[in-house]
C-alpha cells in the first residue's frame, strides 16, 4: 500500500481524495492550498492502519491435499 501510494505521488495524482476531503472540510484552506496543490501533495504524509478479524483458526471448506 505504501508503494501505491508514493508511485501516485511521482505521478502527481491523488486518488485518495485529499483535496476533496480539504475542500469540503474547509474551503478557504482549499483555496490557498489548490494554487501549489501538486507541491502541497507531496508533503501530505499517509498513515495506513490494516485492522481485520481472525475467524476461525484450522478451518478450510476442502483439504489442502489430495
Amino acid at each position: 500500500l505504501l508503494k501505491t501510494v508514493e508511485k501516485a505521488r511521482e505521478m502527481e495524482t491523488d486518488f485518495l481524495g485529499y483535496g476533496s476531503v480539504i475542500s469540503r472540510q474547509d474551503p478557504r484552506q482549499w483555496q490557498a492550498l489548490n494554487k501549489k496543490w501538486r507541491e502541497t501533495l507531496h508533503a501530505v504524509g499517509t498513515d495506513i492502519e490494516v485492522k481485520f478479524t481472525l475467524r476461525h483458526t484450522g478451518v478450510t471448506r476442502s483439504p489442502l491435499t489430495r
